[in-house]
């Protein structure tokens, strides 16, 4: 998140800011859509710096617990979907990357392996209806 906040201060700012500029320097900005684009984005960035800064000044760091035998925020999971193993990371709704492994809390999966342990099988149903089924090999 931090890493995020800081491309948003000094170079998304400084993107726009730019544009701003440009589009000042184009003559009247009355009816300007460049103007207007660049403003509206300006906006955008600012209220996300905001909604980020207050995420990371109320946020609680999670220390990860030794021998784990349930799934818990912070927990590194194993599971096995057929003949395919994968490997997913719980994680809060910011800091969730499914692409790299790191799925939210507050998703079906998610909130599905919270409070399960190894050798459990789950059932999940995706957006097509379909019911999937995992079963946990490790916790770590």
């Amino acid at each position: 998140m931090r890493v995020k906040l800081d491309a948003l201060k000094n170079i998304e700012r400084k993107k726009i800011a730019d544009r701003i500029k440009e589009a000042v320097e184009a003559g009247d900005i009355t009816d300007s859509p460049a103007y207007e684009s660049a403003r509206e984005a300006q906006a955008m960035n600012e209220g996300r710096i905001l909604e980020l800064e207050d995420l990371i000044k109320r946020a609680a760091v999670i220390k990860k617990r030794q021998n784990s035998t349930t799934v818990a925020i912070g927990s590194t999971v194993e599971v096995k979907q057929g003949v395919k193993k994968m490997e997913f990371t719980i994680v809060g709704s910011e800091e969730s990357d499914p692409g790299k492994g790191f799925i939210s809390n507050e998703s079906p999966l998610g909130q599905t392996l919270l409070g399960k342990k190894a050798g459990d099988q789950v059932f999940v149903t995706n957006l097509l209806g379909k019911k999937i089924d995992y079963k946990i090999i490790k916790i770590s």
